[in-house]
């Protein structure tokens, strides 16, 4: 009875820490990015069930991503001068992160390998895991990621840093928040048919 217990006890305390590990089921983030010193991009992270939302507003222009894991699929949209857009059937998780270069779904592989450093740092008051690459880059240093969970908060690397600055974990959102832009011009479609 006692082994049962303690059995009981591990499995409920191994849920509970998967559990506490992913995204809350209605989020909303906000990163500023500062390159270089001087381009100031904002990135905001929209979640809803299945449903993400990643929105760059910038020097550049405004891009969009949205992402439905239910279908397993995902639209890219340039909004500049009208819309367009590209739709895709499976969800590339690694190269939606190298795109925005924001991690929310856990680490890509390249950042598995980093080395986790034993402080921890809290960002918006969220206690966060710090990763270093351990390899020193062209300017003598490193670069690390700071996540809360499966969700990075803080991405530092030299002449580059993205930080949450906004984190709501009970956003409410526009009913059409996650729908695909009116009068989107499709360039490419590459679901399956």
């Amino acid at each position: 009875m006692k082994n049962f217990l303690i059995f009981t006890f591990l499995v409920l305390l191994f849920a509970y820490s998967v559990f506490a590990q992913a995204l809350s089921d209605s989020l909303y983030v906000e990163y500023r990015q500062e390159t270089a010193g001087d381009k100031i991009d904002t990135i905001k992270l929209y979640k809803k069930g299945s449903m993400i939302k990643l929105y760059r507003s910038g020097k550049h222009g405004d891009f969009m991503t949205l992402i439905n894991y239910s279908a397993n699929e995902y639209c890219d949209f340039g909004i500049d001068n009208g819309v367009t857009g590209n739709r895709y059937g499976k969800i590339n998780y690694d190269i939606i992160c190298s795109m925005w270069k924001v991690i929310f779904n856990g680490m890509t592989p390249l950042i598995k390998q980093y080395v986790k450093l034993p402080d921890k740092q809290v960002i918006l008051g969220k206690e966060c895991e710090v990763y270093d690459s351990g390899k020193l880059s062209f300017m003598n240093s490193t670069m690390q990621y700071y996540f809360y969970g499966v969700l990075m908060m803080k991405m530092e690397k030299p002449g580059n840093v993205i930080e949450a600055i906004v984190y709501d974990e009970n956003p409410v959102f526009s009913e059409n928040e996650f729908g695909i832009p009116e009068n989107v011009q499709w360039l490419y479609d590459y679901r399956k048919k």
